[in-house]
């Protein structure tokens, strides 16, 4: 979501079709968000998909180094 000084917040993407298992936000003004059999990284400027990554079972947990350049993604 957008929360504009003034009026009502207003969702930036789209929803996803399983429940978000986890979040970390990422280098560059991303985020990654695991859902269901998915890892999806986004923009934190409009809320675009950048980047789906396909996983073998539904995640469980997520998790980045310091820097946000890292990623790691269990099953």
């Amino acid at each position: 979501y957008k929360v504009p000084a003034k009026g009502a917040p207003f969702s930036l993407g789209e929803k996803f079709a399983s429940g978000i298992s986890g979040l970390v936000a990422l280098a560059e003004n991303r985020l990654a968000i695991n859902s269901g059999e998915k890892c999806f990284i986004i923009s934190q400027e409009d809320g675009k998909i950048l980047q789906t990554l396909d996983l073998p079972a539904p995640s469980t947990v997520i998790a980045t180094d310091p820097t946000g350049k890292w990623l790691a993604v269990g099953t």
